[in-house]
C-alpha cells in the first residue's frame, strides 16, 4: 500500500475510535434500524427516465491516490 493510502487508513481508524467513544456501535445500529424512512433509489431513476430526464450516476477523476493520473 502506498504512503498516502497508509495515512488515510490510519486517520480514519482514529475517526472512528473517536467516534466509538461518542457513540456505541450497538447504539449506532439500533439507531440506524430504527429509521423507518428510506428513499427510493430505484423509484427516482425510473422517474427520471419516465420524464425523459438524464438519470445518470458518474464519478470523473482526474487522478487516482495510488494510480497518479487517469489516462
Amino acid at each position: 500500500m502506498s504512503d498516502i493510502l497508509d495515512q488515510i487508513v490510519a486517520v480514519k481508524r482514529q475517526e472512528i475510535a473517536a467516534a466509538l467513544k461518542k457513540t456505541s456501535l450497538a447504539a449506532m445500529r439500533a439507531d440506524a434500524e430504527s429509521r423507518v424512512l428510506t428513499r427510493d433509489f430505484v423509484g427516482a431513476m425510473r422517474k427520471k427516465i419516465a420524464a425523459g430526464q438524464a438519470a445518470v450516476i458518474a464519478e470523473i477523476k482526474k487522478a487516482s491516490p495510488s494510480k497518479g493520473v487517469l489516462r
